[in-house]
């Protein structure tokens, strides 16, 4: 079988306000957490000022600033 078959928010539902989902399925929302994150520090950061930056959450990463050369 195809793992797919598993994959996808079509999967959920919504009865008397509260998410229901088959028992083979499971929410998995780590990427997203990290993702937002990375962009309201990145977002922080700008607001301050700072141009040169990275930013890494558990490999995820956003960053801004001019390489400069080697000398």
């Amino acid at each position: 079988h195809s793992l797919v078959q598993f994959v996808g928010f079509n999967r959920l539902g919504l009865k008397n306000n509260k998410i229901i989902k088959p028992n083979t399925s499971y929410l998995e929302f780590n990427a997203i957490a990290k993702g937002y994150g990375i962009d309201l520090i990145g977002e922080f950061l700008e607001s301050k000022g700072v141009d040169n930056y990275l930013v890494d959450i558990g490999a995820h990463l956003r960053v801004s600033g001019i390489k400069q050369e080697r000398q």
